[in-house]
């Protein structure tokens, strides 16, 4: 995966960040003070310094050095970036209340098996975005090895053992939280 973005925090001009952003205040409003927080292909971490604010401690995960180096420059008191392929999760001893994993299934080569490996290490969200196609609009992007729509990323989730609880479309976006009994 080579695409990235690296939002403004500050920029709220940008409609593109403003896009970017609103998807991890959507997620932000799920976390809880004392949640341990995973952020799956942070990129250069202006999601996870986003989050950090309400959490007890965020864990991002991304495998390019450039926006790792990025992240950790934001120094955020209570993150911690991981320079890995986000495939290579079952590496580490993650237990994560939450994951967030905003515009990354497209990119992954076995999107199933990275949602079936976060329902063992997360207790209880999985917060997820994704470009959405329908018959109408067809996602056309280099980088996304994969294109959904709203019953295929439905499907993904369901059957790796989580419930769907909401999901809201953001113009081609769509955004999804499930969770486990």
């Amino acid at each position: 995966m080579s695409e990235r973005y690296n939002a403004s925090l500050t920029n709220w001009d940008d409609g593109t960040s403003r896009a970017h952003l609103m998807r991890y205040f959507i997620a932000r409003g799920f976390i809880e003070p004392n949640d341990e927080v995973l952020d799956a292909c942070c990129g250069t971490g202006y999601g996870s310094q986003l989050l950090s604010t309400h959490c007890q401690k965020i864990t991002g995960i991304d495998y390019n050095d450039d926006a790792i180096a990025l992240a950790e420059d934001r120094k955020i008191k209570n993150a911690f970036f991981i320079l890995d392929d986000i495939d290579n999760l079952e590496r580490y001893d993650l237990n994560v209340d939450v994951t967030v994993c905003l515009e990354t299934l497209e990119h992954l080569r076995n999107p199933q098996k990275f949602v079936e490996t976060i329902a063992k290490i997360t207790k209880r969200l999985i917060i997820f975005s994704v470009p959405f196609e329908t018959d109408e609009e067809k996602v056309q992007n280099e980088w996304h090895l994969n294109q959904f729509n709203e019953n295929s990323i439905i499907d993904l989730v369901v059957q790796s053992g989580w419930k769907m609880f909401h999901s809201v479309r953001q113009g081609p976006y769509y955004i999804g939280i499930a969770y486990h009994d």
